[in-house]
């Protein structure tokens, strides 16, 4: 050690000589002794069998594994890492959660991101709040495969299990999931509160019951979850069992605006509103498959305006009860008048499908001079391209009674016209 006061020794060529070879000899001396340890090792390497030396390694690992086990039972050693894979959601406030995915997610490069979505949950009290407000709306249907899809909306994970049997369950889980996760909540900010869908009808309100959660709303909130299946009133191909649903919504809506007037009277407004809306569009459809059967005989008709009559003489009553405004009246009397326009068009339908089933009857088959025929099937043709070309479908939802009017003009002059072509059918084959 140099002290820092002390001046350096000068060099001199025989002093750097003696330190040169003094160095040597210490590399030499230090090479011979490392060759005699690696000699000795190999000595005893070869007199020690390898089994033994292999047993012996296995001992060793054994000891501390179960050292290590010890400490981490009596808490030793702390748990940086632990995987949880039953049907608990764990209780600590952060954890990992690692879904595989449905489908391979190919614009990822590493495989495992390929085959599992990772989410970081940092704070499990919007959950455990998201799970209580489900569990209080839903009560013993919230399952523990309800409760995985809350954890998912609250990770934020796109991908999420959907059954269609299941999907009342799944609309409500996603709307209070999506309150309590931030990404969520920014889209049902920006959302409509209009009638068009009975997912922006229903939003709102399970919005503010996760916002202010109390068991003195449920039973309102239920009633209206009530109206979550008119989705699909559309698609349902018995027109008797399409009218009888409207029907019964006309009675939960009446059921609704009488218990719960002071909170629920505007949703039950655009609700009653969303209902009219939607028959106009049920009525559209089956008007238009019945138009079908013009050119595609075979198919199933029926008597559309007589089945829902009932429907729309109830809508008719209650909407002196649930519309307050003149315009919502209007709207609930142009029904009515546009419906009976469209009575008349389904009887001059019928009439002119009397004439096309006659026109498809067996005993023309064996009929000579087919011109008169020919000429029948050239106005069923210009009969389907008028109707195409005037939207028929759109003019039935809008209930346009101008249009309405000159559409059952022209079938009725269309009908005629096929009367005086359609020859009278053979008594036998000719």
């Amino acid at each position: 050690v140099m002290r820092a006061d002390a001046s350096p020794k000068k060099k001199s060529p025989h002093r750097e000589g003696r330190l040169d070879r003094r160095k040597q000899r210490d590399r030499s001396e230090s090479r011979k002794k490392r060759k005699g340890k690696n000699s000795v090792k190999k000595r005893e390497a070869r007199s020690m069998p390898r089994g033994r030396f292999a047993h012996h390694q296995a001992a060793q690992r054994d000891a501390a594994k179960k050292e290590l086990e010890v400490e981490l039972a009596g808490g030793g050693l702390p748990t940086y890492l632990e995987f949880v894979d039953d049907k608990e959601i764990p209780d600590t406030q952060q954890f990992v959660v690692i879904v595989p995915r449905e489908t391979k997610l190919e614009t990822e490069k590493n495989e495992f991101d390929q085959l599992y979505a990772i989410a970081f949950v940092r704070n499990r009290a919007n959950l455990d709040q998201s799970i209580h407000v489900a569990s209080l709306l839903l009560e013993d249907l919230l399952t523990w495969e309800g409760k995985m899809d809350l954890l998912m909306i609250n990770a934020c994970l796109a991908e999420r299990r959907l059954n269609k049997f299941l999907l009342f369950e799944r609309f409500i889980l996603d709307t209070i999931g999506s309150h309590f996760c931030v990404e969520g909540r920014k889209r049902a900010e920006t959302a409509s509160d209009e009638a068009k869908s009975m997912h922006l009808l229903l939003v709102p309100p399970i919005t503010a019951f996760a916002q202010a959660p109390s068991s003195d709303c449920v039973s309102r909130l239920q009633l209206q979850c009530a109206f979550f299946d008119l989705q699909f009133v559309g698609e349902e191909e018995d027109m008797a069992k399409a009218a009888h649903r409207l029907e019964r919504a006309l009675t939960q809506i009446f059921l609704l605006y009488s218990l719960f007037q002071e909170e629920a009277a505007e949703w039950s407004r655009r609700l009653f509103l969303y209902v009219l809306d939607l028959f106009s569009t049920i009525l559209a459809s089956y008007i238009m498959k019945k138009s079908s059967l013009i050119t595609n005989p075979d198919g199933v008709g029926g008597q559309i305006c007589q089945t829902f009559d009932k429907f729309v003489k109830r809508a008719k009553e209650l909407s002196g009860e649930i519309f307050e405004s003149s315009e919502d009246r209007a709207n609930a009397e142009k029904l009515v008048f546009s419906f009976s326009v469209v009575e008349i068009l389904e009887e001059e339908i019928d009439a002119l499908l009397d004439l096309v089933r006659s026109l498809n009857d067996e005993r023309r088959d064996m009929t000579m001079y087919r011109a008169p025929l020919d000429e029948c099937e050239q106005v069923l043709t210009e009969v389907v391209t008028y109707l195409d070309e005037n939207c028929l479908a759109s003019v039935v939802e809008s209930g346009s009674l101008e249009a309405l009017r000159s559409i059952v003009q022209a079938v009725v002059a269309f009908t005629k016209k096929l009367d005086k072509l359609l020859p009278p059918l053979p008594e036998g084959n000719e």
